[in-house]
């Protein structure tokens, strides 16, 4: 079959969305009219068959493309408020950034840049009957030629696999204890913002080839209105932890102990007040110590990101 030119399909799809968002429109004075019924079922065939093609024609010229398909009441004859698709689009780009490392990202730090630039998404064709988002990625196909470890692959499963969790608690609460804190954030900020429209979002596999079965996975305003509520409980805990360790050493002044934690094999600091000056003082460094601290984990609606606080109880030296 004979690829035609991207901008030729994108022109023809264009043109079949102006005549759609009419028929809608007409449709809405006259329900009942049967040629415009049969007219905008004729428009949405060849719309669907000018997309393949488009698809097609994308596959050829090794454009790996991801489509975002907004339906809702506030997608109303292929139109919808710019404000809430731009507050949408602008938190699935960090979203999808932070999804993309697996490995722990300390708080106040940066994705590291060549995760930002491997990981920005393009907006390629805004598709305005169904409103189709089409985006792609200029360092998919240079990566898969060169056997190198895609960021935005990794991004795609784990946003598929933390949507799967919907609103349970505890798939949420194990998932979530799993991901660094900027990808947290980011998913609560993108579900946060998708909860204040009626809008339903639905993304589909960009690293599937037109020939196999597309992937996708979606999720609504309110599925997302629980989602937020949940992910908010299942972030945020205060409990009573105890650890055998070494003391690595204490700060009178500044009120913090530093231990060295034998089973979780990290350091960890400890705040503790003034009536636990002196217990901590007689405490030689290097010495084996159990500690109970409280440890309250919350997020920070200001700076939006997770806070850790750890307070101490009690201190004893074993040896």
């Amino acid at each position: 079959m004979k690829i035609r030119n991207v901008n030729v399909i994108k022109s023809e799809i264009k043109d079949v969305d102006a005549i759609l968002i009419n028929i809608n429109k007409s449709l809405a004075k006259k329900p009942d009219n049967f040629g415009l019924s049969l007219n905008l079922k004729t428009l949405q065939q060849r719309k669907k068959e000018l997309s393949d093609e488009l698809a097609h024609a994308y596959d050829n010229i090794n454009i790996s493309v991801m489509e975002m398909h907004f339906t809702g009441d506030d997608v109303g004859y292929g139109e919808m408020p710019i404000a809430k698709l731009g507050k949408i689009l602008s938190n699935t780009q960090p979203m999808l950034s932070a999804f993309s490392v697996e490995t722990e990202i300390k708080k106040n730090a940066s994705i590291p840049d060549d995760i930002l630039d491997s990981t920005e998404m393009l907006s390629s064709v805004v598709s305005a009957s169904s409103v189709n988002i089409l985006l792609r990625n200029n360092y998919i196909d240079y990566m898969e030629k060169n056997n190198e470890d895609i960021p935005i692959k990794k991004a795609f499963k784990n946003l598929e696999e933390v949507i799967k969790c919907g609103d349970d608690y505890n798939k949420l609460h194990e998932r979530v204890e799993a991901m660094n804190d900027k990808a947290v954030i980011n998913y609560r900020n993108f579900v946060n913002a998708l909860k204040e429209t009626e809008i339903s979002v639905e993304f589909s596999d960009p690293l599937k080839k037109v020939s196999s079965k597309k992937k996708s996975f979606k999720i609504n305003s309110k599925k997302a209105s629980k989602i937020f509520k949940v992910i908010t409980k299942a972030t945020e805990k205060k409990e009573n932890i105890t650890v055998i360790g070494k003391l690595l050493g204490s700060d009178i002044d500044s009120k913090k102990i530093k231990i060295e934690c034998k089973d979780k094999n990290k350091n960890i600091s400890i705040d503790f007040e003034e009536n636990l000056e002196d217990k901590v003082a007689e405490i030689k460094v290097k010495s084996i110590v159990s500690v109970e601290f409280l440890f309250t984990k919350k997020i920070s609606e200001l700076e939006s990101k997770i806070n850790r606080k750890r307070e101490l109880i009690s201190i004893e030296k074993i040896e």
